[in-house]
């Protein structure tokens, strides 16, 4: 005759449910549909990562204000860029950004940026009070 015991659930403590970033879950893949268009606003996206833009052969300007983007990237492709706001994101290092020839604009207020990579051409030191420039002699 088996216990009373062996025939109830287990009612100890539930196993602990894998912890999930909520702030990765609730990211969006940032995704182009017109690859002639010139502007592109992406505004309040959720967008963490910069990518998928390489099909943007003539675009000009690119808004991505409001976002969770970390790191400047995946910009190469993009040599007809004259404008690109990243206001108010989440990135710590201005980089990336030497093939972007035709740049004129670049709006990276409100983020966390501590040190500039990569544009030795520029002088930033004295621009922006407490950013470490990392000079490539």
């Amino acid at each position: 005759m088996a216990s009373q015991q062996e025939n109830e659930p287990n009612s100890g403590p539930p196993s602990p449910e894998p912890k999930v970033d909520k702030e990765e879950e609730e990211t969006k893949e940032l995704v182009v549909l017109d690859p002639n268009q010139f502007d592109l606003d992406l505004s309040h996206g959720r967008i963490a990562k910069i990518e998928n833009l390489e099909v943007l052969t003539r675009i000009e300007t690119i808004c991505l204000r409001w976002n969770l983007v970390k790191t400047i990237e995946n910009l190469s492709t993009l040599t007809t860029l004259t404008e690109l706001d990243l206001y108010d994101n989440q990135i710590t290092e201005i980089e990336n950004l030497d093939t972007l020839v035709n740049l004129e604009q670049l709006d990276i207020s409100f983020n966390r940026i501590r040190q500039i990579k990569g544009l030795d051409k520029y002088q930033f030191e004295e621009a922006v009070p407490g950013v470490k420039q990392d000079h490539q002699d």
